[in-house]
């Protein structure tokens, strides 16, 4: 049994994976209920991909209101914006929704699947030993129980009950100034499916639209308002002031002052312990990344807890948790801290700096496209992970072969394709393929509770080809049982007739996956339950994948 402790965002995730992976958990949270306030608001794009593994992106966007863009302004005008649709992702948009309804939805999925979370319930103190962990929990009668666990996560927040027990040092800073939030109704002449910024000398004031008639996120700085309290009429002041136009605010919501902080532990596993998302770092909150990088800890912890919970994988797979997540924490933190200060920037030669800096630079097409796909996610990859290798065969080999239509050996133009497709660590590709009637994303493709193995068939189609594909197919299902799925994907539009009674066939007519994949000859990639490539093959051979399987992705660590 794993024992989550903190029944937020990251705690509801993590046992809401570990619940689809049919591993045993509780998820304890000494709250009585889901947090009343809007808090955090921004979901992007790469927690919507892991989101949509679990059946849950549709449903959440549907309780949002999505921004398809952002734009800044300073001096007066706008001075650059940049597009979410040009995202590389299913899910090419900024969705502004309550994290009240983020819990509410990730709670309403746990409790289907026949779990719930344990209200009023405290972490006293735990022990841990090498078969696991021993915790005190308090209900809140008073009564004291003793829980046997085989793990235990602290997803507890900033204030983390399990990182003090821990003894962990939190190292960092926090920022001298205060910051302000409000949800107001906002009445102005600006589009709402976007995310304006403003700078000026008195401070910035950003926007992020909510669900609701003219319902907004405010987020601004003290500025030249320092100790103004979080009041509606605090705000009008700071719009007056810091926009360009007439905007009214009214029908004010949850309103908060606070102090930003930049802080993060250096390890994330101490034993049969683990933290995640606020417990394990803490940032800025420009960028909005703080409850998605929460999610995506979730995620990556969730698959490989529930890869060693149930025996296929030893305990040593769960050290690649902290090697994947700790350095893209490390990477947020420094560019959220370099946004605060450029947004809270006070001379007045810095702000001019920034401003027509900032206008020159984002209008440039790819630092546009940088800015947006780093703010969703999509830019960090995992290409330094121990879990991730490739197999490529000689280029001098490939070179000197003489390929025919029929031939599945790689020839130079088939080798340098593969080399150019996504590489292991890279995030599973986004690309729209099948038929015109039944199109599917590339993600979709993702398994949240296995590895996924695509068997590419490439360009030449021969019966010998099929047959050895099918082989390779049910011999690595029969070594590592439900562990992984292997799927056999071919660029027609129906099924070959060599793969009849083979149900694992994913049909690519247009060959748009064979393209994303460099796939031109036979290949093979795993695809992570976290939706990142773990391994890739060329040519395929059962030999190679089983020893990826075990050795690189972790599944078999059992010595």
């Amino acid at each position: 049994m794993i024992l989550i402790v903190g029944a937020g965002p990251v705690g509801l995730t993590l046992a809401c994976v570990l619940a689809a992976c049919g591993v045993e958990a509780r998820l304890i949270d000494q709250r009585a209920g889901r947090v009343a306030e809007s808090r955090a608001t921004d979901v992007h794009a790469r927690t919507l991909e892991l989101l949509a593994s679990l059946g849950l992106a549709e449903a959440l966007i549907a309780r949002g209101e999505p921004a398809r863009g952002a734009s800044f302004y300073a001096r007066g005008e706008a001075i650059a914006e940049f597009e979410t649709h040009d995202l590389a992702s299913p899910f090419p948009l900024i969705l502004g929704v309550p994290q009240h309804e983020t819990e509410a939805l990730l709670e309403e999925h746990l409790e289907a699947s026949g779990r719930r979370v344990e209200r009023e319930v405290r972490l006293e103190s735990f022990t841990q030993g090498e078969g696991g962990v021993q915790a005190q929990l308090r209900d809140a009668a008073g009564r004291l129980e003793v829980v046997e666990a085989s793990w235990l996560v602290g997803c507890d927040g900033a204030h983390s009950t399990v990182r003090g027990l821990l003894g962990v040092a939190f190292e960092g800073l926090s920022y001298e100034e205060p910051f302000l939030l409000a949800d107001v109704a906002i009445r102005w002449a600006l589009p709402k499916d976007r995310l304006h910024l403003f700078f000026s000398p008195e401070g910035f004031f950003m926007a992020l639209p909510m669900p609701g008639e003219g319902r907004t996120r405010l987020f601004v700085d003290e500025g030249a308002m320092a100790g103004a309290p979080p009041t509606l009429e605090t705000f009008q002041a700071m719009a007056s002031a810091r926009v360009h136009m007439p905007a009214q605010l009214e029908a004010p919501g949850w309103m908060s002052r606070f102090r930003v902080h930049r802080r993060m532990v250096s390890r994330y596993q101490h034993g049969r312990v683990f933290l995640a998302g606020d417990a394990a770092h803490i940032h800025s909150p420009v960028g909005g990344q703080g409850m998605n990088m929460g999610i995506q800890d979730a995620f990556n912890l969730g698959w490989k807890l529930a890869a060693v919970a149930r025996g296929e994988a030893s305990p040593r797979l769960l050290a690649s948790y902290e090697a994947e997540r700790h350095p893209i924490a490390a990477s947020v933190l420094l560019k959220t801290h370099m946004a605060t200060r450029m947004s809270t920037a006070r001379h007045p030669w810095a702000q001019a700096v920034r401003d027509r800096t900032s206008g020159w630079l984002m209008g440039l097409p790819g630092v546009q496209q940088w800015v947006a796909g780093m703010t969703a996610a999509l830019e960090y990859d995992l290409r330094e992970s121990p879990l991730v290798a490739a197999a490529q065969g000689s280029l001098w080999a490939a070179a000197a072969h003489r390929r025919s239509a029929e031939d599945e050996a790689p020839g130079m133009r088939e080798w340098l394709e593969f080399a150019a497709g996504p590489h292991p660590g890279d995030r599973v590709p986004s690309r729209w393929f099948g038929a015109e009637d039944d199109r599917r994303h590339a993600h979709s493709l993702v398994e949240p509770r296995r590895h996924r193995v695509l068997l590419f068939d490439g360009a030449a189609a021969t019966e010998g080809g099929y047959h050895r594909l099918r082989e390779i197919a049910s011999a690595l299902e029969a070594q590592l049982g439900a562990a992984v799925e292997a799927w056999i994907v071919v660029p027609q539009p129906e099924r070959p007739a060599e793969l009849e009674g083979f149900a694992r066939v994913v049909l690519d007519p247009a060959g748009e996956l064979h393209c994303s994949f460099g796939a031109r000859a036979e290949c093979a990639y795993t695809l992570r339950p976290d939706g990142y490539i773990g391994f890739r093959a060329q040519p395929v051979t059962l030999e190679v994948l089983e020893r990826a399987l075990v050795e690189v992705t972790g599944l078999g660590w059992l010595g």
